[in-house]
């Protein structure tokens, strides 16, 4: 990822406020499985982000940062676990976005944390960062093993489905909706063509829910058009116009048949470049098209939720 990239910020932004600050650095070190060191040493770590020779040092004994950390953080261990963060020579908490980003990708290396626990931590981190409109996103491998960078949101909804409110009075079970939604957010840069098959299965699942919740019938075998007339028939969507204004109620017609059109895209779409059958070559799905396919499930389910919230 380009540091120029025009959805990056100046040098000296500082968007992310001291609240998601104090957040992330509360993740940092208070979760052991998310300490901030990971798997290193104190030194090791912050060598491959700063000069440590370049820095001073804050113990008169030694001549630069190098050597009063590896006294202070390994040869005895008091300056506190969170020391890092009130530095003043890193200048993590109050100094730039790009620097307080930089720190963050560090602490989910592949040298620094395992895989499955760097996936996870990067879910916790991007949640923290979503309201200010950042966020860590897969950008490559190293030895079988994903590198992080981060980047501006300047999508809908970026790489991950922030959109997608869950925590609704209807919903008696968000366990499997979850699970498509993980899925989603760690696959959609590296993995698009699962991405595209999790969405077709998010809103799926959706369609489901409503059905079982409702009583409406369907069979296992329903394709997505399917299962989405007998959802649309379980909510009496076509009956939802707006009550005395023919023109506005026409206007709102017109918006569903563009969902059920999306709808029957979607699994289309998944059918064609999506994971779910087998094939005899390459899929040919990118990100961008991932990226569809999650502002369609979004916008779908959003607005299925919304009537069924009514009900």
């Amino acid at each position: 990822m380009n540091p120029a990239d025009p959805a990056r910020r100046s040098h000296t932004a500082r968007e992310i406020t001291d609240i998601t600050r104090q957040a992330v650095i509360d993740t940092l070190t208070l979760d052991r499985d998310y300490f901030w060191v990971g798997k290193l040493d104190e030194v090791t770590f912050l060598s491959a982000l700063y000069d440590l020779h370049d820095l001073p040092s804050t113990d008169r004994r030694y001549t630069d940062a190098a050597g009063d950390i590896h006294q202070h953080c390994i040869n005895n261990t008091d300056w506190g676990e969170g020391w890092v963060f009130g530095d003043t020579r890193f200048s993590i908490r109050t100094g730039p976005d790009d620097a307080f980003l930089r720190f963050l990708t560090r602490t989910v290396h592949p040298l620094v944390r395992d895989p499955d626990i760097a996936e996870s931590m990067v879910i916790r981190l991007n949640e923290l960062l979503a309201p200010d409109n950042y966020e860590l996103v897969a950008d490559g491998t190293i030895s079988g093993r994903t590198l992080y960078n981060w980047r501006r949101i300047s999508s809908f909804h970026g790489d991950r489905p922030a959109g997608l409110v869950l925590d609704r009075a209807t919903l008696d079970d968000r366990t499997t909706l979850d699970r498509h939604l993980r899925r989603i957010e760690a696959s959609i840069a590296t993995d698009p063509e699962a991405a595209i098959g999790a969405c077709k299965e998010l809103i799926e699942s959706v369609f489901i829910q409503i059905l079982d919740d409702l009583g409406g019938t369907y069979k296992r075998s329903d394709d997505l058009p399917t299962l989405y007339k007998a959802t649309s028939k379980a909510l009496d969507i076509a009956g939802k116009s707006v009550e005395g204004d023919a023109a506005a109620s026409s206007a709102v017609n017109g918006l569903l048949r563009g969902l059920a059109s999306s709808v029957q895209s979607l699994g289309e779409l998944r059918n064609k470049i999506g994971t779910g059958h087998g094939r005899g070559s390459p899929s040919t799905a990118d990100r961008r098209h991932a990226r569809l396919a999650l502002n369609s499930a979004v916008a779908i389910s959003e607005f299925l939720f919304d009537v069924w919230d009514t009900r």
